[in-house]
């Protein structure tokens, strides 16, 4: 569930289309991971939560804003895919 999102996005179709409005879409931004985490919960499945600083324009003034990411990774076939991910504005 993305931060933009207003519904719950289960299915590979909708995770991609969520990410290419996220990513290429008008509003552009530039992210990066600030710290991470990996937990395997299996061989072939990964939890991966991620802080995140991100620049935002804003009244022309450039402003620093802090979020949380969490990807929940699984091998399916021979390559890995987001099978659930969250992203959420950091509390004050």
């Amino acid at each position: 569930m993305g931060t933009v999102s207003k519904t719950i996005v289960t299915t590979p179709e909708d995770i991609r289309k969520y990410f290419q409005v996220a990513l290429l879409g008008k509003r552009r931004f530039v992210a990066s991971f600030v710290e991470r985490s990996v937990t395997a919960v299996a061989e072939t499945a990964f939890v991966l939560p991620h802080r995140t600083s991100s620049l935002s324009q804003r009244d022309g003034n450039t402003e620093e804003v802090f979020g949380r990411v969490t990807f929940v990774v699984a091998k399916r076939e021979s390559n890995w895919k987001i099978i659930s991910f969250h992203r959420s504005a950091m509390p004050s």
